[in-house]
């Protein structure tokens, strides 16, 4: 297995990374319903899939842990679970 070096590296992530999610029955809707531009119809959805944070990044790290190895992928793992816990904290301030 390898480290995260190339932009390729990422797209292979994060095209895997949506594979799992969007055949995830608890969170694939929030990626495949029509979304309104309406910021009052669309918060409730961000808040659904937060509210779902820990699954997020359960298939995030599953997906990492599976095509990738080292320092850069150790610090994406830690990154995705700081961004997560930053905007349930900003969410939950409003």
């Amino acid at each position: 297995m390898q480290d995260i070096r190339q932009r390729k590296d990422l797209e292979l992530l994060v095209a895997e990374f949506y594979k799992k999610v969007l055949v995830d029955d608890k969170i694939a809707p929030v990626f495949t319903g029509k979304i309104k531009i309406d910021w009052e119809s669309h918060l409730p959805i961000i808040c659904d899939f937060w509210e779902n944070l820990e699954r997020w990044l359960l298939h995030w790290n599953a997906t990492l842990t599976k095509n990738f190895e080292g320092d850069n992928a150790t610090q994406i793992s830690e990154r995705a679970g700081h961004i997560g816990r930053l905007i349930l904290f900003k969410i939950s301030q409003k």
